[in-house]
């Protein structure tokens, strides 16, 4: 035993900066989500439907006023860490004090118009203040953790996101247990309290490290930048939460908690991959300065194999997942999970298409395209939520970020036109087989369900041995991601 921990070690010290940081920011983001998926079920069994549901939709429109309130500046962070490279300290708490400011104006601004802003989003005013104050500190913690990855302190970073996921969710899961008779508030309000708390520490860090306030040029830059990929992150953010809200108002807010939380036990494996990605995107930038795109090509081509496995593969868990995730009145939105699923394989499409509209600095291409997609999913969803359904919803979002991923590809390809002289970074012919592949089987397993549980394990040993007899090539295929 001792000889295998020394070897595990020497391996470990072996590994490159990147590496670790894949492998700490990855596994932090792992055992993140793997706590939020625990807390679910309590909240779905401790709370009503309705109540769920309230605090589903809130978290819908969190994401849309998280973007409005600080103008998209999280996007700038890591172009403006490459750009500003010697002090990034400096850029990060100047940003920083912008983001307050204008949180500031977006307060004042509902404070005098409270009536038409709460008949928006249906939700009271305190939570909607609350909204913004959350908005401030998810964005302060978002941009300080691009920090410690571009510097590589995977340690603090994954002690951080870690622990602080736990203390929200227990003393959330706490106050809920004491004061159960508004559960929806109680849950929004007690988890705004300790995030505050906790990520008000790295708030007053990034200033006291960073000692910048204004400075001209850093501001200048951000605003350019990030007005121009606003556009991009609210439809990203529509993309996602639309549906939820749409189906609140047209189905009402019992299915709105069936479909949210279905989606986001989908979407967790879109956090893990983008948490890959995020974790790469480093390397990528090195890369594309390097002119290396056949280690671009290589890492591209594992990256997705990996999204398509899971993606199939946590398909054919659903049934399970969904009944440990919440009660049986929730399992009408089964259905939803493998399209969604499929969804997030196009979308860590996307990431690696974009990671060159990011280093060439062409915010306006992610706009065009994800405002492309927002459109598309809020029309597609008008008409088909009505005539089939919410579980209509999570085809439609596959299909929407299956033409994302297409639009970024398109941009993609005119940025190396433009900046490479055309060269050919990305395996398509590949990429191609490997979509279609995912997108039947993804297809078949939602058919499964109706089928006996018998099947779908007998396919989960099959898909078992297969990665025993062929684990040589998987294994050389993770080393070329990590």
């Amino acid at each position: 035993m001792h000889t295998h921990l020394h070897n595990l070690r020497q391996l470990y010290a072996q590994l490159s900066d990147t590496k670790k940081s894949v492998l700490w920011y990855t596994t932090a983001m792992i055992i993140q989500n793997g706590i939020l998926f625990l807390f679910t079920p309590v909240y779905t069994r401790i709370l009503s439907d309705e109540q769920y549901g309230m605090f589903s939709v809130y978290q819908s429109w969190q994401q849309v006023v998280s973007i409005i309130s600080v103008v998209a500046m999280d996007r700038c962070i890591t172009v403006g860490f490459m750009k500003y490279e010697n002090d990034r300290r400096g850029f990060l708490s100047s940003v920083q004090a912008l983001m307050t400011l204008t949180v500031l104006v977006c307060a004042i601004l509902v404070c005098l118009l409270p009536g038409p802003i709460t008949d928006l989003i249906g939700l009271p005013l305190p939570i909607v203040l609350a909204m913004l104050v959350v908005s401030l500190m998810n964005n302060t913690l978002a941009n300080w953790t691009w920090l410690q990855r571009y510097e590589y302190r995977y340690r603090r970073l994954a002690f951080v996101t870690v622990g602080f996921t736990a203390a929200i969710q227990i003393v959330s899961t706490a106050a809920i247990m004491l004061l159960p008779t508004d559960g929806g508030t109680v849950l929004i309000m007690s988890s705004t309290v300790v995030r505050v708390s906790l990520y008000g520490i790295i708030y007053i860090i990034v200033f006291a490290v960073g000692k910048r306030l204004f400075n001209r040029e850093y501001w200048r830059f951000s605003l350019s930048y990030s007005l121009a990929v606003v556009p991009h992150a609210l439809s990203q953010i529509i993309l996602n939460s639309s549906a939820r809200i749409l189906i609140d108002k047209l189905c009402g807010r019992a299915e709105a908690a069936y479909y949210g939380v279905t989606y986001s036990a989908a979407m967790v494996l879109n956090i893990v991959m983008t948490s890959v990605s995020s974790a790469i995107q480093p390397w990528f930038f090195e890369r594309i300065r390097a002119h290396d795109y056949h280690s671009i090509r290589r890492k591209t081509n594992a990256f997705l194999i990996m999204a398509s496995g899971f993606a199939v593969g946590v398909s054919l868990f659903a049934p399970e997942i969904l009944a440990i995730l919440a009660p049986s009145s929730y399992h009408s939105a089964l259905g939803t999970f493998p399209p969604t699923a499929a969804g997030v394989f196009f979308n860590c499409m996307y990431l690696c298409f974009a990671n060159f509209e990011s280093y060439y600095e062409k915010p306006f291409y992610f706009s065009i395209a994800t405002a492309t997609g927002a459109i598309v999913n809020v029309v597609v969803n008008l008409i088909c939520i009505p005539l089939f359904g919410f579980v209509s919803a999570g085809y439609t979002t596959m299909l929407c970020y299956m033409l994302f991923a297409f639009m970024h590809y398109r941009f993609m390809r005119r940025v190396c036109r433009q900046e490479l002289n055309d060269v050919r970074v990305f395996d398509v012919r590949f990429i191609l087989i490997l979509s279609v592949s995912t997108v039947l089987a993804t297809i078949g397993v939602s058919i499964m369900y109706g089928w006996h549980p018998a099947i779908r394990y007998i396919i989960l040993i099959a898909a078992a041995i297969t990665a025993i007899a062929y684990r040589r090539t998987l294994v050389r295929r993770l080393r070329d991601l990590f």
